[in-house]
């Protein structure tokens, strides 16, 4: 709450309003849409169940794929360090984790994936995600029902606030500072 309030603050005074798909380096995109088979021993396979405290938990993948199939899962994407996913279906939708790894693994259709163009900080959009002003604008955007969906064409269309790259950076820094001390103290609680 601490830092979503931070944001919030910084963003009334400095940033200029925009679309989210202009901070991102290519629309955004997701994983396949069909089941796939898995196998015993492989590339680890995540979906929403492993993004768990804004973090991705890789003990809590969906399985392993193969390497022939994980090179077809990056024909159309191929997760990368820094990459920002954010679920975009399901009872979950609007949570958000960034990609802390060099480690291969591939993602199903309900995570969104994003990657920041060179004008952008990847941390920057994980912490803008989280704020109030974007979690109402991805919770009024899903379509109802039982299970909400998030349209990924819908979701570039948010309205962020932002800055330059130093900026951007510089509140990053500071934020995952803030992040990593109150771990801390619910780890001590």
């Amino acid at each position: 709450d601490f830092v979503k309030i931070i944001v919030r603050i910084l963003g009334a005074l400095f940033w200029k309003q925009r679309c989210l798909i202009e901070m991102l380096a290519q629309p955004i995109t997701d994983g396949p849409h069909e089941t796939p088979n898995l196998v015993k021993r492989g590339i680890p396979f995540i979906s929403v169940e492993a993004v768990m405290n804004n973090r991705l938990d890789f003990t809590r993948k969906r399985g392993f794929i193969s390497s022939e199939y994980n090179d077809q899962c990056n024909k159309k994407y191929k997760p990368q360090l820094h990459d920002v996913y954010l679920v975009k279906s399901g009872s979950t939708v609007g949570k958000v984790a960034i990609v802390e790894t060099n480690m291969v693994f591939n993602i199903w259709s309900p995570l969104a994936a994003m990657r920041v163009n060179e004008f952008n900080n990847a941390y920057f959009l994980y912490y803008l995600l989280q704020t109030d002003n974007l979690q109402d604008q991805i919770k009024k955007k899903s379509k109802g029902g039982t299970q909400p969906n998030l349209s990924m064409r819908i979701l570039e269309k948010c309205i962020t606030n932002s800055t330059n790259l130093k900026e951007e950076t510089q509140i990053a820094l500071i934020l995952n500072k803030v992040d990593k001390l109150l771990l801390l103290q619910q780890r001590k609680l």
